[in-house]
């Protein structure tokens, strides 16, 4: 019986490094042999250098709503969501908004052609940063390399107003 349950539990081991859940393996174990997508390690590299900036923005003790390839970089955190949602109840009961946004539109745009789920979290992010920026309830205080850094109750800064649309008008 326990000769089973060990060959049992290598085929369920073996499974799941193969199967690629969440892509979390993906540096190991490609998507597929010929991969729809492709982005090179060093523009992996670059991109999360400005990732690492935008979140140096962020005060330790801010709330947080992240896309999801950010949010393991902010797990330490009291109260963080992932992004499209800014609403969260708070300790005391209390429904309160994020006091920081964070969306890496260019991981979404790179990836939605094999992914499904990508593609459907890139039209809500872009419809979430267009509303929450036009009801001037967040205001977009940086832009690098493609992730949109929001903060509540401030004005945009003009220069990733600007970057922002380009990025909008673009697809």
């Amino acid at each position: 019986m326990r000769r089973f349950w060990t060959i049992c539990l290598c085929i369920s081991l073996f499974f799941s490094f193969t199967s690629n859940p969440n892509r979390t393996l993906s540096f190991i174990i490609p998507d597929s042999i010929q991969p729809w997508v492709y982005v090179p390690l060093t523009r992996q590299w670059q991109h999360a250098t400005a990732i690492r900036s935008l979140l140096k923005q962020i005060p330790p003790d801010a709330s947080v709503s992240a896309t999801t390839f950010i949010v393991p970089h902010l797990s330490g955190r009291r109260a963080i969501i992932r992004f499209p949602s800014l609403k969260f109840r708070n300790d005391e009961g209390q429904v309160v908004k994020v006091d920081y946004a964070i969306a890496d539109i260019w991981q979404l745009q790179q990836y939605q052609a094999a992914f499904r789920g990508d593609r459907q979290t890139l039209q809500d992010s872009l419809s979430t940063v267009k509303w929450v920026t036009s009801d001037r309830e967040y205001g977009i205080i940086d832009l690098k390399d493609g992730v949109v850094l929001l903060k509540k109750a401030v004005a945009s800064k003009p220069q990733p107003l600007a970057q922002w649309k380009s990025i909008v008008n673009s697809k």
